[in-house]
């Protein structure tokens, strides 16, 4: 819930979306890559006229500090995500 109600925030800000929809990753990875995930989540969502889309690849690369994909069961901080995310997406922006 609080991932995809991010996600959702930040898709429909056009900034964001167009911004990191257009930059080149430079990862090796692109599988891996939450980089690259976030881009084809993003375009798949402007892409169809379906309600939804599948999130799991972008999921996947979302991992807590011991490197374990991190359980969408489970209620986290939005803001908490949301601060991690902007700093790995810096990270990988940094090296493009």
């Amino acid at each position: 819930c609080y991932m995809n109600s991010l996600l959702q925030q930040m898709y429909m800000i056009p900034a964001v979306r167009y911004g990191l929809t257009r930059v080149e990753d430079a990862s090796e990875d692109k599988e891996a890559s939450q980089l690259t995930q976030l881009q084809r989540l993003f375009a798949r969502l402007e892409g169809t006229v379906r309600k939804a889309v599948d999130p799991r690849p972008f999921v996947r690369t979302c991992k807590d500090e011991m490197g374990r994909i991190v359980n969408v069961m489970q209620q986290h901080d939005a803001q908490e995500f949301f601060n991690v995310l902007c700093d790995r997406l810096e990270t990988q922006l940094k090296a493009t």
